[in-house]
């Protein structure tokens, strides 16, 4: 017996050691597309991405870069949490800022833009030009890549909201998804909407392709 069968037999009891050799021997009389689609059935029951969260030095300045130069919108958020903290949702996807404690340590930002590091990209509307002006108005450092993949290019543009987290924006959809097996034959899951909205009132949100400098923006506000 290695020692990785052992780390294994360590990890469950008896009676779960039994059932897991069981299905491990189950699956390997099974034929490679069924074993595809059993371990895609055995997955947690997700349908897309709710919100990341991130804890910043200064909520108010970080809800600003957010809603001024991300276009994002406050919403509601429960009265139950007591903690400082505001959410915000746009584009299928909420940002959940919550207010760091007072001395905290803040080692984890990131002081170089670093295209390798942890990072939230978003898909961009549009000409990646118009995003990069956008960014030169605002004073936004940022760092330009090109990637290539069969004569297909894709621009990304990195660069870090006030408390040095790495946001991306792509044409990332230039490139096909294709996955990598070609034994499973179910579907990729497409995000559905699974939010219930009441309407905002008529009004203007600031967006990536505007040419006007938003007002009150300013990362050093």
């Amino acid at each position: 017996m290695d020692r990785g069968q052992t780390c294994q037999e360590e990890t469950f009891g008896p009676r779960q050691l039994l059932l897991h050799k069981s299905g491990a021997l189950l699956m390997r009389s099974m034929p490679m597309a069924t074993q595809t689609q059993a371990k895609h059935r055995r997955a947690l029951p997700l349908s897309c991405v709710n919100h990341i969260s991130r804890n910043c030095t200064d909520l108010q300045e970080a809800t600003r870069f957010y809603e001024n130069l991300l276009g994002f919108v406050q919403v509601q958020r429960p009265g139950s949490l007591d903690f400082d903290g505001v959410w915000l949702f746009n584009y299928g996807i909420g940002v959940h800022l919550l207010q760091a404690p007072e001395g905290s340590n803040q080692k984890f930002r990131n002081l170089e833009i670093d295209p390798r590091a942890d990072h939230l990209s978003f898909q961009c509307a549009g000409e990646i030009t118009a995003v990069e002006q956008k960014l030169e108005e605002n004073g936004v450092k940022y760092l330009r890549r090109q990637v290539e993949e069969g004569g297909i290019f894709v621009d990304q543009l990195f660069f870090l909201d006030p408390d040095g987290f790495m946001i991306e924006v792509c044409n990332c959809e230039n490139l096909q998804v294709v996955p990598l097996t070609t034994s499973y034959s179910g579907p990729l899951h497409m995000p559905q909407q699974q939010h219930h909205f009441l309407e905002f009132p008529a009004c203007s949100f600031p967006t990536f392709t505007s040419s006007v400098q938003q007002p009150g923006f300013g990362l050093s506000h």
